[in-house]
């Protein structure tokens, strides 16, 4: 999951933990996590925090293989239908 959320461009934490928080570089993350709720998957959105030195963060807890499979090809899609790029 972190490799491919890089390679859509992602800036990914480090984590030992089951969740992920990575930054969105294809329009506000506030409007990631409406997006992704539309589809019954829900994320949390963290915006900007002041400690670390990335922008526009979420965080996602890791599930399943096929349930991470299903979510990261719908990022892929955001992203590849985006016209914004921050």
């Amino acid at each position: 999951m972190v490799s491919a959320l890089k390679d859509l461009g992602c800036e990914v934490l480090p984590s030992h933990a089951n969740f992920i928080a990575f930054s969105w570089p294809y329009g506000h993350c506030f409007k990631l996590c409406e997006d992704l709720r539309t589809k019954g998957i829900l994320i949390t959105p963290m915006g900007d925090l002041p400690l670390l030195p990335m922008k526009n963060i979420v965080r996602m807890t890791l599930q399943t293989p096929e349930e991470n499979s299903l979510v990261l090809n719908i990022l892929q899609e955001l992203a590849a239908s985006s016209t914004t790029q921050l």
